[in-house]
């Protein structure tokens, strides 16, 4: 040991710098060299920072194994301990701190990789998961794992950030980073790979639902309320289908509120949405039974109040939910004026003697009632009125064809009419050499747009910036000083943008046909695309010739039937011809365009080009759909359900068959395991194969429903069409038996069940053979009567067992019997007579005074009887006669008497010091409200 190292050791703990430098053999050297302090401490060090050096290897590109870490900390640890004891046993006072801290210095280091095999652990663990979730994917398993990939405080990232070391942890973030990156593909992918569905329909209020969908979906078939329909006869207001940002769920407003006085089960049925960018890819109808109880009440959901003043007029008050009409607005406590329809989320409220800026402020509304009933009597919020001095400023402003520019403003502004208005007014075009081009009209980009609007020029100013050497020009924008305004009302400064504008030469092209089917895969429509907006045509046709698949020339008519002609807007980038009636196509036709079929914007109105391609309408599909009549379907016994079909449908292992459990739900859910469905075979009443007869399990029903949604989708007559969806409400019955789930004891003959659902009231029923009671492993013998059960009020799943056996205990009559040496001299008579427990000690002995020379039965010092010449004398004591024959001085006898005992009974009762168990029997009494009986052989520890 270097003297360098010991000063370093003793210097680490405030003892003399030379502490170390020359310490001495703890024993006295022998033949072999013994271990020194230093040789203890030093030699420890390797092996207790070991688990450190591993871990610190970790960084960007390498991850240290966990279980070597692990593995290391575990010697470590030994070590450190080996090394302290030697230490406490043999260091002596001077440095045997000095020993120990540095020891515990480095342990220091192996303490602070505790955390990193955990979170090793911790990363695999999660990601194992994730691959889990791949590996058996479901819609809600996928989507959480997607979430959880995406969240920078999953299991995984809270572990490593436990970890010490900065660049550790680094390294550990990419490794952890870089496999959920795979798996986050992983995760995308299986979830493109699901069939699409619908995967709920929920309430959010009595006047609204929304309906959530697997996959994203087209916002034009999405937003079509006829998709939706309702059991009660309900639909969809108006624009009512709202696609909401994540593209997979569409919020509903319905035409009638569910009011608050009931819970509302309703079937809704979704149908005919597309998925998002296919072509026919619809998600399969789907039916679900929603309940809707809404007895929440509206709330104030938030408060807008900008001005670019020092005060607002205007204050827009937004709700949880859309209101009915009659609330009463207060502003700071004082009534004002509410501008506001029933049904809508917001209101306008008007505030004339304006509200400061920078101030806090509070709204009531009085009596604000939702489209449900629910009122609250007042809903208050406080906000701020904030000022938007901002003033616009035109973001870009770009040629979009050759006669149109497109100008984007950084905020929103007022775009109404007389904006627009305003706009084309104050917006000067001008050419090269300064000269006017003037703007004919501004509109916005679409109906929505605040930020972004359209500039028309005038089309032969427009064209006067072209000629057949200049095909492009050099435009300035003047925006006229503060004339044009935004959304409060600032004013954009003047301002001066340049852009290039060049004659549009290129011809439109047919770029692709699609077309579009209903849930029962027929044509509804063929959509032609263009590669760019075209000109306006309200009455497009259609060609009026397809070209079969074996060359031949068809009439679209005769493939299509009467196909409409495509209103086409301005700039519209595709046309969809709708058929009047849907039809079933299949197969693949040639449609051609001819030149000029359309006509682009441009100045010069380009014609588009031939064009021709192949549509394939996929294989032959179902030849069209049938109604099931509702009073076709009914329920023909208890869980039986009959269904009449108009004709002949499918059966067995093929698509659309009616034996397909699939076909049908009831309340929203499948039909339970075990459903058993028939067809019929031919008779005199019916055709075969047009009745199904479905029967519902034993044990499936949990409650009884009288108005069951009933739902059939999909069955298929043996020609090919498939039924229209059906819905009809049925009667369904509970046939699942109570299960004894738990019991406790009450008292020494009393015990508490209670059962998976409500019974039928019980009172003082014998039910000694419908269960058994144990004591440890024994039974408790009980006859029927010997065991009641009564409900307990109040609570309908409980039951309480009072045990009433009481065993009779037979009388004992009195006895009297004699013992001792003389007891053979002895007969005793009349036993049964004795009336106490008693014991009596006679002697003979020479008696005295009256009896004096004569031998007496004595007692104690009492004389009892005198004995006759022969040694003879009876007497009586406690009713008992005794008789003395022969007897002779100093003879001695006992006699012993009891009492005799009445006949008894004794009460059963729970031997509590045993463990206690209960098991059902075969029930007679014991049944729930739709007298199912219990289920028995359930046995169940009794608690204490």
């Amino acid at each position: 040991m270097s003297k360098k190292k010991a000063i370093k050791l003793a210097t680490a703990t405030a003892i003399a710098a030379s502490a170390f430098a020359a310490v001495a053999p703890v024993q006295s050297e022998a033949a072999t060299k013994k271990l020194t302090l230093n040789d203890v401490v030093f030699g420890a060090e390797s092996t207790i920072v070991a688990p450190y050096k591993e871990m610190v290897k970790t960084k960007p590109g390498y991850v240290a194994s966990g279980a070597k870490v692990a593995d290391l900390y575990k010697k470590s640890i030994a070590k450190y301990n080996e090394a302290v004891a030697w230490v406490n046993k043999n260091a002596s006072a001077k440095y045997k701190p000095g020993a120990l801290a540095k020891l515990k210095s480095y342990k220091a280091y192996a303490d602070r990789t505790v955390n990193y095999p955990a979170a090793i652990k911790a990363t695999q663990d999660f990601q194992r998961g994730i691959s889990a979730a791949i590996k058996n994917p479901t819609d809600d398993g996928l989507e959480k794992a997607l979430a959880d990939l995406k969240d920078p405080k999953n299991s995984g990232h809270l572990a490593i950030a436990k970890v010490y070391g900065t660049t550790v942890r680094a390294g550990l973030t990419q490794g952890f980073g870089n496999g959920n990156t795979k798996l986050t593909a992983q995760v995308e992918a299986a979830i493109a790979n699901l069939p699409a569905k619908v995967r709920s329909v929920s309430a959010i209020n009595g006047k609204q639902l929304v309906v959530k969908f697997n996959k994203p979906v087209d916002e034009t078939t999405a937003e079509l309320i006829g998709n939706y329909s309702f059991s009660d006869g309900n639909s969809v207001v108006a624009n009512g289908a709202e696609l909401q940002e994540d593209g997979k769920s569409v919020k509903l407003t319905l035409t009638s509120a569910y009011d608050n006085t009931k819970t509302h089960s309703v079937a809704v049925t979704v149908e005919d949405v597309k998925v998002d960018g296919t072509v026919d890819t619809t998600f399969p109808i789907f039916t679900s039974v929603v309940s809707i109880s809404d007895t929440a009440k509206a709330e104030v959901s938030g408060v807008t109040a900008v001005t670019n003043t020092n005060s607002v007029t205007s204050v827009t008050v937004d709700f949880s939910e859309p209101i009915a009409s009659g609330a009463a607005f207060k502003v700071n406590g004082s009534s004002v004026n509410a501008v506001y329809n029933a049904g809508d989320t917001s209101a306008t409220l008007s505030v004339p003697a304006g509200l400061a800026v920078g101030s806090t402020h509070k709204v009531e509304v009085v009596n604000l009632t939702d489209l449900s009933g629910n009122v609250n009597a007042v809903a208050s919020k406080d906000f701020t009125v904030t000022k938007d001095v901002n003033l616009p400023v035109v973001s870009s402003i770009v040629a979009q064809g050759d006669n149109q520019l497109l100008v984007t403003f950084s905020k929103n502004m007022k775009n109404d009419a007389a904006a627009q208005a305003n706009l084309a007014t104050n917006l000067k075009v001008k050419n090269d050499v300064y000269g006017d081009v003037r703007v004919t009209s501004v509109t916005p980009v679409n109906r929505t747009s605040k930020t972004q609007f359209v500039v028309q020029l005038n089309t032969t100013d427009a064209a006067s910036l072209y000629s057949t050497t200049k095909t492009s020009h050099n435009l300035t924008a003047l925006f006229v000083d503060n004339t044009i305004e935004d959304y409060l009302g600032n004013k954009l400064a003047g301002t001066t943008r340049t852009l290039t504008i060049s004659k549009d030469s290129v011809s439109p092209e047919v770029t692709g046909v699609s077309y579009k089917k209903n849930s029962a895969g027929k044509v509804t429509s063929v959509v032609v695309n263009f590669s760019e907006g075209v000109k306006a045509n309200a009455a497009l046709a259609f060609p009026a010739t397809l070209v079969n698949e074996n060359g031949v020339i068809v009439n679209t008519s005769d493939v299509l039937s009467t196909i409409g002609t495509a209103n086409v807007a301005k700039g519209d980038k595709s046309a969809e011809f709708t058929l009047s009636t849907p039809q079933t196509v299949s197969g693949k036709y040639s449609v051609g365009f001819a030149t000029a079929w359309v006509e682009d914007n441009s100045l010069a109105e380009n014609d588009s080009k031939a064009y021709t391609t192949t549509v394939d309408f996929g294989a032959s599909q179902a030849a069209g759909d049938y109604t099931i009549a509702a009073g076709s379907v009914t329920n023909s016994g208890t869980n039986v359900i009959r269904v009449v079909f108009p004709e002949a449908v499918k059966g067995g292992a093929v698509a659309g068959s009616a034996t397909d459990a699939s076909r049908y739900t009831i309340n929203g859910r499948a039909l339970p395991a075990g459903t058993t469905i028939t067809l019929n075979a031919a008779s005199q009443n019916a055709a075969a194969q047009t009745i199904a007869t479905i029967t519902l399990p034993a044990q499936s029903v949990e409650t009884s429903d009288n108005a069951a949604i009933f739902t059939i989708n999909g069955v298929q007559t043996l020609t090919g069409k498939t039924n229209k969806s059906f819905t009809k409400a049925l009667v369904i019955t509970d046939n699942v038996s109570p299960v004894l789930q738990n019991a406790r004891v009450l008292d020494n003959k009393t015990i508490e069940l209670t059962y998976s659902e409500a019974l039928d009231a019980l009172n003082a029923a014998s039910v000694g053979s419908e269960f058994t009671i144990y004591q440890g492993t024994t039974a408790l013998t009980l006859t029927d009567a010997e065991l009641t059960a009564s409900s307990v009020s109040g609570f309908g799943t409980k039951v309480r067992l009072t045990v009433s056996k009481d065993t009779p205990v037979a009388a004992v009559p009195a006895t009297a019997t004699k013992s001792g040496a003389a007891a053979a001299k002895v007969t005793v008579t009349d036993g049964d007579k004795a009336t106490k427990a008693a014991v009596y000690n006679y002697t003979i002995a020479n008696g005295t005074g009256t009896n004096d020379g004569k031998l007496v039965v004595k007692t104690g010092t009492t004389e009892v009887v005198a004995l006759d010449a022969n040694g003879d004398a009876t007497f009586t004591v406690d009713g008992v006669t005794v008789a003395v024959d022969g007897a002779v001085l100093n003879d001695a006898f006992t006699l012993t008497t009891t009492a005799p005992v009445a006949a008894t009974s004794t009460a059963t009762t729970l031997d509590l010091s045993k463990d206690l168990s209960i098991e059902t029997g075969t029930a007679v009494d014991v049944d729930d409200v739709a007298h199912n009986l219990q289920k028995a052989n359930v046995k169940v520890n009794v608690s204490k």
